[in-house]
């Protein structure tokens, strides 16, 4: 099994090191990850219909499930999934 780099709480920056101005806002931190990237993604639901709010887990599931087309995620290589 691969290992995968572990920072320490204590290590992490306790505010951005660098803000990247402009549509989206997107704060960036330089971490110690041995080039392993990690982001976390927050969307503004103030303007998602109350009525589809229900359907934002489905949303997200489906944004956990996209590829690329270099590196395409599909049942057939990744197992199911469903």
């Amino acid at each position: 099994m691969s290992s995968f780099a572990a920072v320490a709480v204590q290590e992490t920056p306790k505010v951005p090191t660098e803000l990247v101005s402009g549509e989206p806002t997107v704060l960036r931190h330089a971490l110690p990850t041995s080039g392993v990237i990690y982001t976390d993604v927050a969307f503004d639901l103030s303007r998602v219909p109350e009525e589809l709010i229900p359907l934002v887990p489905l949303f997200t599931r489906a944004l956990k499930q996209l590829g690329t087309v270099s590196c395409p995620v599909s049942g057939d290589k990744y197992g199911d999934m469903t």
